[in-house]
């Protein structure tokens, strides 16, 4: 995985820094972060923190196209055996985003209210490689498996820029890895 952050992030090396100004067409922005989320059954829940990350590129002055990835791993206590789960989930898919603010401040004719501000509609779609394990003694007594799944959905998000090129984000409602996503973005 570190392999892989690196090569991506060597490979923006060649992409030519954006304007200082608001979402324009051609802009790449990547965004690390972690989410906030829950996870249960019948017997217990718990929360999770699933690390994630936001590809998006400017396809339109209004509209950019990406992928995302996240993962999460927990353990959980079985209530009524001696043993624990491990359960595993890692997402990734495809998303394109809407950035209103841009659009707004362009009808308004007022530039600087998209310079810091990113505000932002975006349906995805992706799929969610699941797995749970059992840690204690013998077979697994309650079968918990998960299956893997197709996920559809869409967030609303913000980004508040505090240098050019480096933002902060937040993403809520449908999220792929949790219900918010908070983190840093790096605009390209």
């Amino acid at each position: 995985m570190k392999k892989f952050i690196v090569l991506l992030c060597l490979s923006f090396s060649s992409i030519s820094f954006s304007q200082d100004q608001g979402f324009r067409k051609g802009q790449v922005t990547l965004s690390p972060g972690f989410g906030l989320g829950l996870y249960g059954n019948n017997y217990s829940f718990g929360l999770t923190v699933p690390v994630m990350a936001n590809l998006d590129i400017g396809f339109h002055d209004y509209f950019s196209f990406g992928f995302y990835g996240g993962y999460w791993s927990q353990r959980w206590n079985s209530l009524y055996y001696y043993g624990d789960y491990r359960f595993t989930s890692t997402h990734f898919g495809g998303r394109v985003s809407a950035h209103f603010m841009k659009l707004v401040s362009d009808i308004l004719n007022q530039p600087e209210w998209s310079e810091k501000i990113d505000i932002y509609i975006t349906p995805w779609v992706g799929y969610n490689l699941r797995s749970s394990t059992w840690l204690g003694d013998g077979t697994n007594p309650e079968n918990l498996n998960w299956d893997n799944r197709i996920q559809v959905g869409a967030q609303l998000g913000v980004r508040y820029y505090l240098k050019p090129r480096f933002a902060v984000f937040a993403e809520w409602g449908g999220t792929p890895t949790a219900y918010s996503n908070w983190g840093l973005t790096f605009r390209f």
